[in-house]
């Protein structure tokens, strides 16, 4: 009852909601530390539950006003070491109006890109840079939706960027377009890259052999910006050979364009790497919405209640993915937890010791009291087997695990407290 009186008090603010999670998920940055700042928009959307919800509390997320929803903008930043140290940097939240439905109405092309959607691309960049210490990199990676001509400007000093291009944009003193030009270029490399399956782009899990050809190039300002000068990046052409690709699949073909300097097939492959951890901020939205904690499915009848529970899911869904990155690589991890207190660490003892088999393959092969130990208790209770020799636990099999265990921790605190 306390939580839903908490999701449904209007002077719970939304700033202040975001601004806690902000300070206690960000201390891990450091002076001089280089972060990944990876930023995507998802949309929670209600359509089916619109004949529910109060009228007024919710605005839209397409052109059909029976499209109830809200967009939710996150940039998730995780250290470029690929370590478990997660976190969130600029968060925003909004809906379309009315009056904002239809773009021709409105002269969307026409307008300052501060009054724009897109707007939220830059605005993430200077308001997570404000987050972090001043001598930390932060390279901030997006898809197509984030090449965004001003976005680039915003790359200066300890801010870089790596943002697959949308635009066949037109370059200085070259007749071919950047698409063009980086396909007529010879390859100067190949490397192997671990490519993760999707179902939704009808992808498989495969390791990709990918050919590299990259150049610096100056790409000029759009037309709508009449007093801008060329700018200068680098872009790499990252395309899968024929012979890694299953059939019936599409070929990775990505057009990179970033601020960091690529001289050579080593940093080409290191810029592509980075781009393509992007799939972590995809598997964020997944724990968030139906095969996760199933925000979409909420019963709750107000729009900024529904937003409030949004934003308090996010704790949440950073510890599981927490546990899930070490789970992926639980050799390298030893880092002690932040998040869990000493009761909790007590209750996962006593679990442990019952999970746990007769055997050294059916035992937690991690330091007690780390991430990777908590990890493999938690993949346990949501249903894996903890042999070594299966594939690691995904998010779903942590969400359940995640569950199960605030369970048996509520009942043996109780228990603990009560006890005759």
């Amino acid at each position: 009852m306390g939580y839903y009186r908490l999701i449904n008090n209007n002077r719970v603010k939304e700033e202040q909601i975001i601004a806690g999670i902000q300070k206690s998920s960000l201390d891990f940055c450091q002076e001089g530390g280089h972060y990944l700042a990876i930023q995507d928009t998802s949309a929670m959307s209600y359509r089916h539950h619109k004949d529910r919800i109060k009228a007024g509390s919710l605005g839209w997320i397409a052109n059909n006003e029976k499209d109830l929803g809200f967009f939710f903008h996150p940039t998730l930043v995780i250290e470029a070491s690929m370590e478990s140290k997660i976190g969130f940097g600029h968060i925003e939240l909004w809906s379309r109006k009315k009056e904002a439905l239809h773009r021709d109405k409105r002269e969307y092309k026409k307008q300052p890109i501060e009054d724009k959607e897109s707007w939220r691309w830059i605005e993430s960049v200077r308001k997570t840079r404000q987050m972090v210490p001043p001598s930390a990199e932060l390279t901030f990676i997006q898809d197509r939706e984030g090449d965004i001509f001003e976005l680039f400007q915003q790359a200066q000093g300890n801010n870089k960027v790596i943002v697959r291009s949308r635009d066949n944009r037109r370059l200085e003193n070259q007749e071919l377009k950047l698409f063009e030009y980086l396909y007529n270029l010879p390859p100067a490399g190949c490397f192997t890259l671990k490519v993760r399956g999707d179902i939704r782009l009808n992808r498989t899990t495969r390791k990709a052999e990918i050919e590299l050809r990259f150049a610096p190039v100056s790409l000029k300002a759009p037309s709508r910006l009449k007093k801008a000068s060329s700018q200068k990046v680098w872009a790499v052409f990252a395309k899968e050979k024929e012979e890694s690709v299953p059939l019936g699949e599409e070929p990775l073909c990505w057009y990179l364009l970033t601020t960091h300097e690529v001289k050579g097939v080593q940093q080409a492959e290191q810029i592509v790497f980075w781009y393509s951890q992007r799939w972590y901020i995809e598997t964020l939205f997944r724990v968030l919405k139906s095969q996760g904690l199933g925000l979409e499915q909420s019963e709750l009848e107000d729009g900024a209640a529904l937003r409030r529970l949004t934003l308090l899911s996010l704790p949440a869904a950073l510890n599981i993915m927490q546990l899930w990155l070490v789970q992926k690589e639980a050799p390298k991890h030893t880092s002690l937890p932040s998040n869990y207190d000493q009761q909790q660490l007590k209750c996962l003892e006593q679990l442990n010791k019952q999970l746990q088999g007769n055997t050294e393959k059916l035992s937690n092969p991690n330091p007690a009291n780390t991430m990777a130990w908590i990890a493999w208790i938690i993949a346990r209770l949501g249903g894996w087997s903890g042999y070594s020799s299966q594939r690691p636990p995904g998010v779903i099999t942590l969400i359940r695990g995640y569950r199960r265990f605030e369970n048996l921790y509520e009942g043996w605190r109780l228990y603990d407290v009560y006890k005759p």
